[in-house]
């Protein structure tokens, strides 16, 4: 189990700094200093944790549960992100067609820059743990001392491994889907980090083909629906261009 909580920290990271990459400077270095204010001034709840705390919290499926539904939620975020930055651009009627609505332009406008500016929550976390580790080695240091030198170090390799990556990764693109898999893998593993050698639901030998039947019968119905619901929309759009 903490072998895939490492593992899993390690690419809520990576995800984190290719984030970043895809940010302008004025969201990176903000970004950069307020992990490093949160590495600084969480020390004093970084030394009343105790190793064997950690690992009863690792063991609670409850607490993990909780943890998976942030987890997910970041996931959404990012991914939601990826979707967005490369969704391909709109046809001429269609531009027409949003542009009549200002409600929705703006709605778009601003749940785009939310996205962009959203680094991820999850990196707090992963820092604080670091933090709870190394104030563990260093024994009889001043934790002030530690902490605010984690801080700075923190700091400066976000910066220093924010321009490895773009100098690795130079294409935009390329960053951008290494993020989208990535963040699939996060929340793969924060599946598996939930279940923690449990099942949920017991198997069963039989199938039941009513309720089978059933599900492709409402996957059938709402396909149909949105189908022609898109045409009629499409159609619209089509009539005010004609117009």
């Amino acid at each position: 189990m903490q072998t895939l909580v490492l593992c899993l920290m390690v690419a809520v990271s990576l995800s984190t700094l290719l984030k970043l990459s895809l940010a302008t400077l004025r969201v990176r270095w903000i970004t950069f200093a307020l992990c490093a204010l949160f590495v600084g001034l969480a020390w004093p709840w970084a030394v009343e944790q105790s190793k064997t705390q950690i690992e009863a919290w690792l063991a609670n499926p409850d607490l993990m549960r909780d943890t998976a539904v942030v987890l997910s939620i970041d996931v959404a975020f990012l991914l939601a992100y990826c979707w967005g930055t490369t969704k391909a651009p709109a046809k001429p009627f269609q531009q027409i067609y949003v542009a009549q609505n200002r409600y929705s332009v703006l709605l778009r406008k601003l749940w785009r820059g939310l996205l962009a500016i959203y680094p991820g929550l999850l990196i707090f976390p992963v820092l604080f743990s670091l933090e709870v580790s190394t104030i563990f080695f260093l024994p009889g240091v001043d934790f002030a001392l530690v902490a605010w030198g984690l801080a700075a170090i923190v700091a400066v390799a976000f910066v220093g491994f924010g321009w490895v990556l773009e100098f690795l990764l130079p294409e935009r693109e390329l960053r951008l889907e290494l993020l989208f898999l990535l963040n699939l893998l996060i929340g793969i593993l924060g599946v598996i980090a939930t279940v923690n050698g449990r099942t949920a639901v017991e198997g069963v030998g039989n199938v039941d083909f009513l309720s089978l039947l059933a599900v492709v019968a409402l996957f059938v119905v709402f396909a149909l629906i949105g189908f022609f619901w898109s045409r009629r929309k499409t159609s619209s759009a089509n009539t005010r261009v004609g117009q």
